[in-house]
């Protein structure tokens, strides 16, 4: 039994080393497995006694139901911490395996005859905002690069490494780096990269809208087709069974991820953002339906009108982050050509970049560009508001330390920002039918009450619970951040006027 034991903590530590997490103390791991089953034992102990005292178990029972359920609650409890570390390797599998495919795209696009990919991989320390997981894959490499050659430190890395893809990455360098041929790797490598991101992100984006969509018209029409056909009938009471497709919400857990170009970084993680938005939810999803069933409809109107325009100003303050990204992220082409073109390239390139930037109608890279010294390089990044702006700003900087800056490899670099712009403009663009479905659904939900000639107040909370529930998911969706409430104030503004 001890050598069972001993194997199945072997193994959690190799799941601990590929999490990117260091080894842990074999008395601490046999402490933590301790912990999970003495809590799951207390729990199924408690369940046991509770429903003992509710249902009234003989004996028997009572003895085989104890016999049964503790120890199977002690085996699930051991495989607790297996299947957490499972999780973290496959997500942060996938992570590495997308930053090291845009890491060799940049290499390429700033390749010179001293560039080595693994030493600018051990050299990545500062860069965690751009490659959040790949700077702790490089301090691994680092370690075993100090005191063995490349070809041995990269050997040892894939025995912990696990992504087949990524070892195979690898590998191949090291095959093209003993043949003398690691220019032309890069570029072939870096073409099919890139083809591939492109692939993926456009896949991305066809799964996400579709997704978006099938759980749009199950959020929206389906319940608006209940709506109306029990304001027809007459049978309020078959209205309620509406309210199981607002399960439908958990189905944006299995959205598949963005690719990293696509991402905008203008969460706000502040405890008084979080609350605002708890307090936000709170009232528009719990209070306010719940002081429909009880207000007149003069007092009702008065009440949405207040709470949509305190929505609208939240979404509007919101939206400006959002507005600054699409900005941002449109300038780069911009920023590019202009700096291939400045006459300070070959002399102070830094002071032509500033000089760039401080020209741009983005507030970010304005802002970036005031701020802009050899002593900040890496300090200035969470100024910028979108990853496809990190990651031009780093293939620039490090172009810049490195020397090798030239006006080809700008405007090779123009090129990959606009295919990567034209990305991220078909997926903003992809969302927009669900925000005028949101916006139309107010209107659809009164006419058909109005056209029957029933009275609207009956309806009333369960036509709100539908219009709030999907224009949530709308900002969400779109704006890809909690908190912001522009298309729910809007939807909900609409209703208000719809009410007379």
């Amino acid at each position: 039994m001890r050598n069972y034991i001993n194997k199945y903590l072997e193994l959690i530590q190799d799941l601990r080393v590929k999490a990117g997490l260091t080894r842990a103390g074999v008395r601490d791991l046999k402490s933590m497995l301790l912990k999970y089953i003495t809590a799951s034992v207390l729990v199924v102990t408690v369940l046991i006694i509770v429903l003992n005292y509710m249902l009234g178990f003989t004996v028997a029972t009572y003895v085989t139901l104890t016999a049964l359920a503790i120890p199977s609650a002690a085996l699930t409890s051991m495989m607790l911490p297996y299947l957490s570390y499972s999780y973290i390797v496959r997500v942060r599998r996938k992570k590495v395996e997308e930053e090291l495919a845009y890491f060799i795209i940049s290499e390429a696009a700033i390749y010179t005859y001293s560039t080595e990919l693994v030493n600018d991989l051990c050299e990545l320390s500062g860069w965690e905002h751009v490659f959040k997981e790949l700077v702790v894959e490089g301090l691994r490499l680092r370690v075993f690069r100090s005191f063995l050659t490349v070809t041995e430190a990269i050997n040892t890395y894939i025995k912990y490494s696990a992504s087949k893809y990524v070892n195979r990455l690898l590998s191949d360098y090291v095959l093209a780096l003993s043949k003398g041929v690691v220019n032309a790797w890069l570029l072939n490598t870096s073409n099919e990269l890139l083809h591939k991101l492109r692939g993926d992100a456009k896949t991305s984006i066809q799964l996400r809208t579709t997704i978006s969509l099938i759980a749009g018209v199950l959020l929206s029409y389906l319940p608006s087709l209940m709506v109306s056909l029990s304001i027809i009938s007459g049978a309020i009471e078959a209205v309620p069974s509406i309210f199981f497709l607002a399960t439908i919400i958990p189905i944006l857990i299995f959205m598949p991820g963005k690719t990293l170009h696509l991402k905008t970084l203008v969460n706000n993680n502040s405890i008084i953002f979080k609350l605002k938005n708890i307090v936000i939810y709170m009232v528009t999803l719990f209070i306010i339906p719940l002081s429909l069933s009880m207000l007149d409809q003069p007092v009702i109107k008065h009440a949405l009108l207040t709470s949509s325009v305190l929505l609208i100003i939240n979404g509007i303050l919101n939206l400006r982050d959002f507005i600054e990204v699409i900005t941002e992220v449109s300038e780069l082409p911009k920023v590019i050509s202009l700096y291939a073109e400045t006459p300070y390239i070959l002399v102070n390139p830094l002071k032509g970049f500033k000089e760039v930037l401080m020209t741009c109608r983005s507030r970010s890279l304005r802002r970036l560009g005031s701020k802009l010294n050899l002593n900040n390089l890496k300090d200035n990044l969470p100024a910028i508001r979108s990853w496809l702006g990190r990651y031009t700003y780093y293939i620039i900087v490090r172009s810049l330390v490195n020397g090798n800056l030239s006006k080809e490899q700008l405007l090779n670099l123009r090129t990959l920002t606009l295919d990567m712009i034209e990305d991220f403009k078909h997926y903003i663009v992809s969302l927009l039918p669900l925000m005028m479905m949101s916006l139309i659904m107010p209107w659809l939900l009164t006419s058909m009450a109005t056209l029957a000639n029933v009275k609207l107040m009956n309806y009333m909370v369960l036509i709100y619970v539908i219009v709030t529930w999907y224009s949530l998911y709308v900002d969400y969706t779109l704006y890809d951040s909690l908190g912001n409430t522009l298309i729910t104030g809007i939807a909900m503004l609409i209703l208000a006027l719809m009410l007379g």
